[in-house]
């Protein structure tokens, strides 16, 4: 068996890293738009989830302002004597 010359080795090594790296960037930059995707997907259901508790929170605040307008109403029915 014949001797590989030193420079075709390197040339050849660093072909193979090259398509390495090469495929693990592309791994890398799958992931990260996954990633990215899911935080997207995340921030809106967030955002819909406090718009639904801001929603329910006012609704509350009306109930609360009736509920006490109509107890004021009772109360100033009664004389107090």
């Amino acid at each position: 068996m014949g001797k590989i010359p030193i420079v075709l080795f390197f040339s050849e090594r660093r072909g193979i890293s090259y398509e390495s790296a090469g495929g693990q960037s592309k791994t890398i930059g799958m992931v990260l738009k996954k990633t990215k995707n899911s935080i997207d997907k995340i921030t809106r259901s967030t955002e819909n989830v406090m718009n639904k508790f801001e929603a329910i929170d006012s609704i509350i605040r009306v109930v609360s302002r009736e509920a006490i307008n109509i107890l004021i109403k009772d109360v100033s029915r009664f004389k107090v004597e």
